[in-house]
């Protein structure tokens, strides 16, 4: 009998055998009564050439016997369970290693991405702010030194990833040490992910050089990919 936990994805089961036995039929040929039949046949013309079937002799009188043996089969059945679960937990077991690698290359890639943005940090602001003064001088904007200063400062604090990149690196430092433990933790796992996606996610919007832009936006696709998995983890 097997019951679904509602609030965990768990399936608990447990099993009864029952004392059974199994009727078996046994067959058993007389041998001394075969050499006799044998021998007649030998003399008798008529059944010279007769191919005779076990169903033709099984009417002879004490040349075939037939008993009944009640037969316990509840070993047997004990044994085939104790052999369907082993296959289950190492069934299981593949199922987890496969998943163990599948996390930790995704999660490598992100470790990578964070280091690549992270470097990449300064030149992005030296980036925005070029384009902000090429479009005052477009537009020919009359802005005095101070006020081109202060709106400089302010596309610069709207547009810094500084404390994204830092809680970036401690989410996936805390995916690193949970995936150390023994035992798993799926719902951990995927609390970490939410947050982590939702740091990856303001990266990217904040991000406007290109290539920069799709390493962010890879880095999402790689969260919620995570997140998919931490669903098969207990």
């Amino acid at each position: 009998m097997c019951n679904q936990d509602k609030h965990e994805k768990k399936f608990h089961c447990t099993f009864e055998l029952a004392h059974c036995k199994s009727a078996v039929q046994i067959y058993e040929l007389n041998q001394e009564s075969i050499k006799n039949l044998k021998s007649t046949l030998k003399a008798s013309k008529d059944f010279k050439h007769l191919n005779l079937k076990l169903s033709d002799l099984r009417d002879i009188p004490g040349l075939l016997t037939v008993r009944t043996s009640k037969k316990d089969i509840s070993v047997l059945g004990k044994k085939a369970l104790n052999i369907a679960i082993k296959n289950l937990v190492e069934s299981r077991a593949k199922e987890g290693q496969k998943i163990e690698k599948i996390i930790l290359s995704k999660t490598l890639f992100l470790k990578n991405a964070h280091q690549k943005l992270l470097k990449s940090a300064p030149s992005l602001l030296k980036h925005r702010v070029k384009t902000i003064k090429n479009k005052f001088i477009q537009k020919n904007i009359d802005l005095n030194k101070d006020e081109i200063a202060n709106e400089l400062s302010n596309v610069a604090l709207k547009h810094d990833i500084a404390e994204e990149l830092e809680r970036i690196s401690f989410h996936i430092e805390s995916l690193n040490k949970l995936f150390k433990l023994k035992n798993a933790h799926g719902k951990k796992m995927d609390f970490i992910l939410q947050e982590l996606f939702r740091e990856v996610n303001t990266l990217s919007v904040k991000i406007e050089k290109p290539d920069l832009k799709d390493l962010a936006l890879t880095m999402k696709l790689k969260v919620e990919e995570l997140r998919e998995q931490a669903q098969n983890l207990e």
